[in-house]
């Protein structure tokens, strides 16, 4: 897949436009990369958020819920995200009867 900027030099970078859909894929690729070969990182945890989003805008409510899942094994516990990020997967879980929440039920 191309690269979504082009160095030009090591001063210049343009980037390159490309249709949203495409654009969309590039950067979903990007975050599933990140938490593949960095998952210790400290952006990890960001990337799974934001694969949350895009795959909730994608309608993918089993790839949402997994990285809701993975966000709350990357997080520290004191991440004041943590409780909105169970919101989530709370919802996503409750229209899914073959899921449940940790320690919960979905009814």
């Amino acid at each position: 897949m191309e690269p979504l900027l082009i160095s030009v030099s090591s001063v210049f970078i343009i980037p390159v436009r490309y249709p949203k859909e495409q654009a969309n894929a590039i950067i979903e690729e990007a975050y599933t990369a990140v938490l593949a070969n960095f998952s210790d990182c400290y952006v990890a945890d960001y990337a799974t958020l934001r694969l949350v989003r895009i795959n909730l805008d994608k309608g993918d409510k089993v790839a949402a819920t997994a990285y809701c899942r993975k966000f709350l094994e990357l997080a520290h516990p004191e991440d004041k995200r943590i409780p909105a990020i169970k919101g989530i997967l709370a919802e996503l879980e409750r229209f899914d009867t073959g899921l449940t929440v940790e320690g919960g039920t979905n009814k």
